[in-house]
């Protein structure tokens, strides 16, 4: 994935099995990547179709988004540099092409589901957005 590594994004500061997938050490069945995310087969798949969505920078959980917000502003004059919703909707986005290109029809009739978990719900340590499809059809 070094091809794609987006502003020299050091892998190795990622101790989440996600960093060692992007550092190369762990397998992936890669579906799409961009300069900014990568998306890959979850292990343990629960629906038909299940992948995960991750941004190639370390970001730790949900609480670990930059947002907007007016507190933000008040700690940093250059808050839009430290503004996260781009990174949100890029990932919405990706798992939105990754369903147009695996599961047509689960995306035309809307039976996906895109969602985060919040710690303490998380199993992994990094972000990561889960894209499952048919959600008719999900085993938990």
């Amino acid at each position: 994935h070094d091809d794609n590594n987006p502003y020299d994004v050091d892998y190795a500061n990622n101790p989440s099995a996600f960093g060692r997938i992007l550092n190369g050490e762990l397998p992936s069945r890669t579906y799409l990547e961009s300069t900014e995310l990568l998306a890959f087969q979850d292990r343990s798949p629960k629906a038909p179709f299940h992948a995960l969505v991750i941004p190639k920078r370390y970001v730790q959980t949900v609480y670990s988004l930059r947002g907007n917000s007016h507190y933000s502003d008040e700690l940093n004059d250059e808050s839009e540099d430290n503004d996260d919703i781009h990174l949100i909707q890029n990932m919405r986005q990706m798992g939105l092409n990754l369903l147009k290109q695996q599961q047509p029809e689960a995306l035309a009739t809307e039976d996906y589901i895109l969602c985060f978990h919040i710690p303490p719900f998380n199993s992994v340590d990094h972000l990561h957005l889960h894209v499952l499809a048919p959600a008719s059809e999900m085993n938990w």
